[in-house]
C-alpha cells in the first residue's frame, strides 16, 4: 500500500550528501524526513524519504521509473516505503527546522550573522563618536568662554589704565595751569590793594630822587 516514503534503492554513492538529495526531490513536493546511511553502511542500508502527501511521492517514484532521477550524475531508482528495517525507523526524523537548511542557507545565515554584527559594531562606533564628539563640542564651548572672559578682562583691564592715565594727565594740566596763572593772581590781588598801589608810588618817587 503506498505511503509518503519512498526507498532509494540505486543511485546512493559515497559522495552523496543528505542535503543534494534532500534539494532534488523537493521539486515534487514537501520533504518532511530525508535520510541517507552513514559511508560504511551504505552497501546494506537503503536511503530513504518522506514527502508530506502520497502525491509527492508517487511523483518522484514515477520521475525515477522514468530515468529522470540523477544526483551527481547517479541516476536513482526509487521504490515504496513498505517495510523499513529497525534502523531505519530508530534513525527516522521531521527535517524541518534546521534539518532542512541547505548549504545556501547556512551561508545567508552567516553572512546575516556577520551583518549584524558589524552593524552593531558601526552602531558602537557611531556612539563613541558622538560621545567624543559632544565631548569635544563642549571643550570648544569652554574654551570659547574662557577666550571671551579673558577679552573682557584685558579690555577692562585697559579701561582702567586709560581711564588711571587721564586722570593723571588732567592732574598735571590742572596744576600747570594753576602755576601758570599764579603770578596773574598775584598782580590782580595787588592792583586792588590801596596800601600796595600806594607802596608803588612811593617806591617810584624814591627812584626818580635817586636818579637826580
Amino acid at each position: 500500500m503506498p505511503t509518503t516514503a519512498i526507498d532509494l534503492v540505486e543511485g546512493i554513492s559515497q559522495y552523496s550528501n543528505r542535503i543534494a538529495l534532500k534539494m532534488l526531490l523537493g521539486k515534487f513536493g514537501e520533504v518532511t524526513a530525508c535520510w541517507i546511511p552513514p559511508q560504511d553502511s551504505r552497501s546494506n542500508e537503503r536511503a530513504y524519504v518522506k514527502f508530506g502527501t502520497t502525491k509527492a511521492a508517487q511523483a518522484a517514484i514515477d520521475a525515477s521509473m522514468a530515468g529522470e532521477l540523477f544526483l551527481d550524475g547517479v541516476p536513482l531508482r526509487a521504490e515504496w516505503r513498505l517495510a523499513p528495517s529497525r534502523t531505519q525507523d530508530s534513525r527516522d526524523f521531521e527535517a524541518r527546522g534546521s534539518n532542512l537548511m541547505t548549504s545556501r542557507d547556512i551561508m545567508r545565515a552567516q553572512m546575516k550573522q556577520r551583518a549584524s554584527k558589524a552593524a552593531g559594531k558601526d552602531k558602537e562606533k557611531d556612539r563613541r563618536d558622538d560621545r567624543k564628539s559632544g565631548r569635544d563640542r563642549s571643550r570648544d564651548r569652554d574654551r570659547r568662554r574662557r577666550s571671551r572672559s579673558r577679552r573682557r578682562s584685558r579690555s577692562r583691564s585697559r579701561r582702567r589704565r586709560s581711564r588711571s592715565r587721564s586722570k593723571s594727565k588732567n592732574n598735571k594740566v590742572a596744576a600747570l595751569e594753576d602755576k601758570r596763572s599764579e603770578p596773574v593772581r598775584e598782580a590782580a590781588a595787588v592792583s586792588k590793594s590801596p596800601e600796595a598801589a600806594q607802596k608803588i608810588d612811593d617806591d617810584d618817587d624814591d627812584d626818580d630822587e635817586t636818579s637826580c
